[in-house]
């Protein structure tokens, strides 16, 4: 199998195998992993959005079943699951913990130890995501990495905004009602520290937001939130409240041109395109 790079996207030549009578044809695809889970305590990290990806230019045969991969979300204190699709596959987020935890993108360290997560800890060029806000302690909790954006660091009492996610296929979001107002992958806000009254936004694409609260961190203005399914965003961290909220679960889609031919997945057909959206496991027949 050979892969190649086509402006900022891949491609993979040669995947599945033929046999007589058949001929293949092209898809593109994106895949997005499970966001990360936050973790349980107070003046928490937001967690890090799962890896996200798109690929171009991929030969497939028809008859041919490739299996597809939808990564969980991370519960609390753990990490997202990868998403895999045509022997690739997409980093899950990186739950937020004491000293951050990397990931697909990084989850963001706690008021007491701080740390920065890193992203992108698939290695890929380009890169599945970024790392979280940080690293300084005694500060409210780091925002969650994103695909498109590093998390904000955090103030003295304010939790800092998620990175922000990817809306290159916004069109795919909208050809599927899928994605969260076009985007995916969002990092989550951090949590306040006691008189932290400005709730921390989760990154567009699914990021939960963070908890703020009043009197000394006693009185909760807003509970953290949960990552947005199939979209890979990042958990929320706490503030005054000590539970841990999950990640949300990824997706993966596949297009090409014309008429469907394939078979899985929710299908839709716009803009000249045909579209199978997979938000569980499953398996894509050409």
């Amino acid at each position: 199998m050979t892969i190649f790079s086509n402006f900022g996207r891949y491609g993979i030549v040669g995947a599945g195998s033929g046999g007589p009578g058949t001929a293949p044809y092209t898809i593109e695809f994106m895949i997005v992993a499970g966001g990360g889970g936050a973790t349980p305590g107070y003046y928490t990290g937001g967690s890090g959005a799962g890896g996200y990806r798109e690929f171009t230019g991929i030969a497939v045969t028809i008859g041919v079943g490739y299996a597809i991969g939808i990564g969980a979300g991370g519960s609390t204190s753990s990490n997202g699951g990868p998403s895999t699709a045509f022997s690739v596959a997409a980093t899950g987020g990186g739950r937020a913990a004491p000293g951050g935890m990397s990931g697909g993108s990084g989850g963001g360290g706690d008021y007491y130890v701080g740390g920065q997560g890193t992203g992108n800890l698939g290695g890929y060029s380009p890169p599945e995501g970024n790392p979280s806000g940080g690293p300084a302690p005694n500060q409210a909790g780091h925002g969650g990495g994103g695909a498109t954006q590093a998390g904000s660091t955090s103030g003295p009492q304010n939790g800092g905004p998620g990175g922000d996610g990817s809306n290159n296929l916004a069109a795919w979001a909208s050809a599927t009602s899928s994605g969260d107002g076009g985007y995916y992958a969002g990092g989550g806000g951090g949590g306040s520290f006691q008189y932290g009254p400005v709730r921390a936004t989760g990154g567009a694409g699914g990021g939960g937001g963070g908890s703020n609260s009043t009197n000394g961190g006693y009185n909760t203005i807003n509970a953290s939130e949960a990552g947005e399914v199939n979209t890979g965003g990042g958990a929320g961290g706490n503030g005054a409240s000590s539970g841990g909220k999950a990640g949300g679960s990824g997706i993966v889609i596949i297009r090409y041109s014309g008429a469907q031919r394939g078979v899985g997945g929710t299908v839709t057909a716009a803009g000249g395109y045909s579209y199978h959206k997979f938000v569980s496991s499953g398996t894509f027949t050409a």
